[in-house]
């Protein structure tokens, strides 16, 4: 793992890191960070961060949209933060030329990785939060066309974090 479980500026490294990698990126008009603090502030408040599982969850969510929309690999991930923060990212991470491609790409990983669920949820619950408030209703129609394809992989959530 890049930083020892128990260090203290895990958090920071780790905040620094994804904010240097999407400081470029918008989410509308805001720094994209506010997506990622949106996502990890939700996550943080229901998983347990003092256990390895917990703390790879909340990794992930910090790291959920590196692969997409920054380019970064596997390998990178899973050299800075071990195998299962790659995993659970590669999971709620679509690839393909179409929407519906990525979609279904990231709805057949998340059938194999199924802890992942939990990240998508979060992240796509801020998602509509954000459409729904910046009345960005094509988007919340997108949102509400997909609903149906995850229905059957979210009710896979694990219940406990």
């Amino acid at each position: 793992m890049y930083c020892d479980i128990k260090s203290d500026d895990y958090w920071k490294q780790l905040n620094d890191y994804v904010s240097e990698k999407h400081k470029d990126q918008m989410y509308g008009d805001k720094n994209y960070m506010y997506h990622i603090n949106m996502v990890v502030g939700l996550m943080a408040q229901y998983v347990p961060v003092d256990t390895v599982a917990g703390l790879e969850l909340v990794t992930g969510a910090y790291c959920h949209d590196l692969m997409e929309d920054q380019n970064v690999t596997f390998k990178e991930l899973e050299d800075r933060y071990g195998k299962r923060v790659a995993q659970l990212v590669s999971a709620v991470s679509g690839f393909g030329n179409t929407r519906a491609e990525r979609t279904a790409d990231t709805l057949e990983k998340l059938e194999i990785y199924p802890d992942a669920v939990n990240i998508k949820i979060v992240d796509r619950y801020c998602n509509m939060i954000c459409a729904r408030t910046s009345g960005k209703e094509k988007l919340m129609e997108m949102y509400f066309k997909e609903a149906p394809k995850y229905e059957e992989v979210f009710k896979k959530a694990l219940p406990e974090f």
